[in-house]
């Protein structure tokens, strides 16, 4: 987990070693680590078959593209400014 300076965390699930299997079970086991409720988060991933078991638990998603445009989706969502 890497904490950032407003007080959230991103934790990488290709880092974890974690059976195959259900996304969802992934991003449970991703919130029981972070502390955090599903409605605190925002899951950002470039595979569009990953999103729907995120949303499903209640976390805000983002389909990553193309640097900027991500970026400029999850500062909105958060109400930050990331690029300055």
């Amino acid at each position: 987990m890497i904490s950032g300076g407003w007080g959230s965390g991103c934790l990488r699930l290709c880092r974890l070693r974690l059976a195959q299997g259900s996304r969802r079970g992934w991003y449970e086991y991703m919130l029981k680590m972070l502390e955090l409720p599903a409605s605190a988060c925002v899951f950002v991933d470039d595979s569009s078959h990953n999103l729907p078991p995120a949303a499903a638990l209640g976390m805000a998603t983002v389909q990553a593209q193309e640097p900027r445009a991500t970026i400029t989706s999850v500062q909105n969502l958060l109400n930050l400014n990331l690029l300055s």
